[in-house]
């Protein structure tokens, strides 16, 4: 599965950063692994704070992390 093979373990609630354009989907930084994730919140542009909300079917879903 693409998050352990990433060794991110459990993920929920951990922080990152996006660091493509998350138009849905891009890549981000969690815990310094760069990994595909699935935007929440619609489109987030590059250098947003997210936050983990969920994996579904090995997908990471993020949303924009609130201030």
């Amino acid at each position: 599965d693409l998050v352990r093979s990433r060794g991110l373990g459990d993920v929920y609630k951990r922080q990152g950063v996006a660091i493509t354009r998350l138009a849905l989907i891009g890549n981000a930084e969690i815990d310094g692994n760069i990994v595909e994730v699935k935007s929440m919140d619609g489109f987030l542009n590059e250098k947003t704070p997210i936050i983990v909300n969920r994996i579904t079917d090995g997908v990471i879903m993020v949303e924009k992390k609130k201030d």
